[in-house]
C-alpha cells in the first residue's frame, strides 16, 4: 500500500513542480503537423510554353494553408501544370485522389485547387491554391481646370470611356453651370461648351445606342423654375430637346433610353398644383420630336425621391426610392416592350425600420439579376443592405451580409463588373469617413477586407466599371476638383 501510495506521489509531485517552473506559459499548444508540408510553389514559362509568358512563383516560405496567386485574367489557367517542391519526408502529393508530379501534372487554376499531402505517418496537410486578377486601386490625373459642387460617373457603353456630369462650383449658385468631361488616355477634357444657361441641379446622363450623350438636368432659368431640361450632344454642341415641358418643378431626376430608341426621363414633381400630384413619379418621354408627359408608373401610389434607371438586354429597369408614413422602402419596376412590370413595391429587409432617403444605387448583369442597394435602419444601428433579385426564379433575397455603419451616411455607390462581381463604395465612419471599397469574393460570397482611399473623406463617390473589368471611382476632392481613382490589372 505504502509503495502504492509513493508509486502515486512521485508523478504527482513532478506535474506541480513542473506547473510551478512554467508558471508564465499558461497556453497549451495542439500537436504541430510534422512534415508534409509545400516548401515551394510556382507556375514557370519551362513547364508551361506558349501559356504563360513569365514565372509566377510564391515569393519567400509558404505560411499557411492558403496559396494566392495572381495572374492577368489574358492567360489561359484551364490547364496550367505547376512546379513545387515538398518536405524531406517525401509527402504523396494528390488533387481530388490523382497523383500530382512535379512540372508534369496539368490542372484548371481557373477555379480553387487543393492539394493534399500525406507522409509515411498518415500526416495530412491540404494547400487550396486560388488564382486572382493583380488589381488595384490607383490614383490618377485630377481635372483642375475649375472647380466642382457634384458630380456623376458613368461608362459609355459604345467605346468604355468614362464620362462625368458635373455641376461647376460658384459662391453665388446662379453662376453654376452644368458640364460634361470624359476620361480618355489619361486626360480629362470637356464635351461641348457649359451645358446650361444658368444654376442647375437634379442631374443625370445617359448614352443612346450609337454612344451619343443626352443630359437632364432642373433648370432654373426656365419659363417655370426648376422644371426639367434635356439636352444631347450632336457632335460638335449642345442642342435643346425638351425645356419648359413640365408644368411644376421637379426633383430626383434619372435618364435612360429603353430598347426601341424612346427616352425616358423619370422625376419628382416637387410642388402642388401640377397634373400628377406633388412628390409623387412623373415619366415623360421623348418619341418621334415630340414629348409626352404627366405619366405615371401602373398601380404605384408612394411617394418617390431618388431614383435609378439602367438600360440591360433590351429591358429598361427603374429602382425607386419610396417613401410614405415616415417610411422608407425601395420599389422596382421593369419595362419590356413599351409594358411596365412591378418587380417589388414597398421592399426593405425584414427588422429594418425605414430605409434612409439620401441615397440609393442599382445596377443589374447581363443575366437580368438585379442588385439594389439601401441604407436601411435597424434596432442596432444603421446598414448598407444589398436586394437581389434572380431572374431565373423570379424571387428576391438579401444578397452578402449588410455591411454595419456605426451612424447614418448618404455616400455609397456599387457596381458589377464584367464577370457579375459586385463591389461596393462607401462612406465609412468607422475610418473617420474615408470611404471604403469591398469587393464580393466569388468563393465564399462574403465582402473582401476593405480598401481605405486615404484622400475619399466626407464626400459621394461614384462609381462604374467598363466591359473589360476597368473600374473606376470618381469624387470631388477637398480642393473642390474632380479626382479619379482606376481599378486595373497588371498584366506585366
Amino acid at each position: 500500500m505504502k509503495q502504492l501510495i509513493k508509486n502515486l506521489c512521485y508523478p504527482l509531485i513532478a506535474v506541480l513542480l513542473f506547473s510551478a517552473c512554467g508558471e508564465e506559459d499558461k497556453s497549451i499548444s495542439a500537436p504541430e503537423i510534422v512534415g508534409a508540408k509545400l516548401v515551394s510553389f510556382g507556375f514557370y514559362v519551362e513547364d508551361n510554353e506558349g501559356v504563360l509568358d513569365k514565372d509566377y512563383v510564391v515569393d519567400g516560405p509558404i505560411v499557411g494553408s492558403d496559396i494566392e496567386m495572381k495572374i492577368p485574367s489574358k492567360i489561359d489557367k484551364s490547364s496550367l501544370i505547376a512546379r513545387f517542391t515538398t518536405s524531406e519526408d517525401n509527402p504523396a502529393v494528390t488533387v481530388k485522389g490523382t497523383v500530382q508530379v512535379s512540372q508534369q501534372t496539368a490542372n484548371d487554376f481557373s477555379i480553387p485547387v487543393d492539394f493534399v499531402l500525406t507522409n509515411n505517418s498518415q500526416n495530412n496537410r491540404k494547400y487550396t491554391v486560388r488564382i486572382k486578377r493583380p488589381i488595384e486601386w490607383v490614383k490618377k490625373v485630377r481635372f483642375s481646370e475649375f472647380q466642382l459642387s457634384d458630380a456623376i460617373l458613368k461608362v459609355n457603353p459604345v467605346d468604355d470611356v468614362p464620362y462625368v456630369m458635373g455641376i461647376t462650383n460658384a459662391s453665388n449658385s446662379e453662376n453654376r453651370k452644368t458640364v460634361l468631361l470624359k476620361y480618355e488616355n489619361e486626360t480629362w477634357s470637356m464635351v461641348g461648351d457649359t451645358i446650361s444657361n444658368g444654376r442647375p441641379s437634379d442631374i443625370d446622363f445617359t448614352f443612346n445606342s450609337t454612344g451619343t450623350p443626352y443630359v437632364v438636368y432642373t433648370d432654373y432659368t426656365n419659363t417655370i423654375p426648376q422644371t426639367a431640361t434635356v439636352q444631347y450632344y450632336d457632335g460638335s454642341s449642345w442642342v435643346v430637346i425638351g425645356r419648359n415641358y413640365n408644368d411644376v418643378r421637379v426633383s430626383y431626376n434619372s435618364i435612360c433610353f429603353d430598347a426601341m430608341g424612346k427616352l425616358y426621363v423619370f422625376s419628382m414633381n416637387n410642388a402642388a398644383g401640377g397634373v400628377v400630384g406633388r412628390r409623387l413619379m412623373n415619366i415623360s418621354t421623348y418619341n418621334g420630336g415630340s414629348w409626352t408627359t404627366n405619366q405615371t408608373m401602373p398601380g404605384r401610389n408612394y411617394n418617390t425621391y431618388n431614383m435609378r434607371s439602367i438600360l440591360k438586354k433590351d429591358i429598361l429597369y427603374l429602382g425607386v426610392y419610396d417613401y410614405a408614413n415616415d417610411k422608407g422602402t425601395i420599389s422596382v419596376y421593369i419595362n419590356q416592350n413599351g409594358v411596365w412590370t412591378t418587380l417589388a413595391q414597398g421592399m426593405r429587409m425584414d427588422g429594418a425600420t425605414e430605409i434612409n432617403y439620401n441615397d440609393l444605387d442599382m445596377d443589374v448583369d447581363n443575366q437580368g439579376n438585379i442588385y439594389i442597394m439601401g441604407l436601411e435602419r435597424f434596432d442596432s444601428g444603421y446598414k448598407l443592405v444589398n436586394h437581389k433579385y434572380t431572374a431565373s426564379t423570379s424571387s428576391w433575397s438579401i444578397f452578402a451580409t449588410p455591411i454595419d455603419l456605426i451612424g447614418n451616411t448618404k455616400y455609397f455607390s456599387i457596381g458589377l463588373n464584367p464577370d457579375g462581381g459586385l463591389s461596393t463604395v462607401y462612406n465609412n465612419l468607422t475610418t473617420n469617413s474615408n470611404s471604403s471599397f469591398v469587393t464580393i469574393d466569388k468563393e465564399s460570397q462574403t465582402w473582401t477586407s476593405p480598401f481605405i482611399f486615404p484622400d475619399i473623406l466626407n464626400t459621394k463617390a461614384d462609381m462604374a466599371f467598363a466591359s473589360d473589368g476597368t473600374g473606376y471611382i470618381i469624387y470631388i476632392d477637398a480642393s473642390k476638383h474632380l479626382a479619379i481613382w482606376e481599378y486595373i490589372e497588371d498584366n506585366e
